[in-house]
């Protein structure tokens, strides 16, 4: 697998990674700031089924990430995997409804200029 299909992989699962907590953390939200003074307090939450998704997801996009740098520069990998920085919000307001103010949206756009100027360089591959 090329590169760039590895950083839209680890940007996909990272992204569903994120989705998957924020439900989880809102659907315990209340239990969370009660009493999330104590470890023991943590389970409940941790346990839930969207954390351990989500926390999977997030181990996923991990191991795909290790790959990526194994494959390209870090410097390349990362301005392209800043696109997380767009999917997230952008999913985040389609599936969960969250909001997008004209000011989030500006810094994502500016965000997608970094990203189309990281992409217009070369990559150049690692040597193994």
């Amino acid at each position: 697998m090329r590169a760039h299909s590895l950083i839209v992989l680890y940007i996909l699962a990272g992204g569903l990674g994120q989705l998957l907590l924020r439900v989880g953390a809102r659907s315990s939200g209340a239990k969370l700031a009660a009493s999330a003074t104590t470890p023991s307090s943590w389970v409940p939450i941790v346990t839930s089924p969207w954390v351990l998704g989500g926390l999977f997801f997030w181990v996923a996009s991990t191991l795909v990430w290790l790959t990526v740098l194994s494959r390209t520069e870090l410097t390349y990998a990362y301005g392209l995997g800043a696109a997380s920085y767009l999917f997230v919000p952008i999913a985040a307001r389609l599936v969960l409804g969250e909001s997008l103010p004209p000011v989030r949206l500006l810094g994502m756009i500016l965000v997608a200029a970094g990203i189309a100027c990281v992409l217009v360089t070369r990559e150049i591959p690692r040597a193994p």
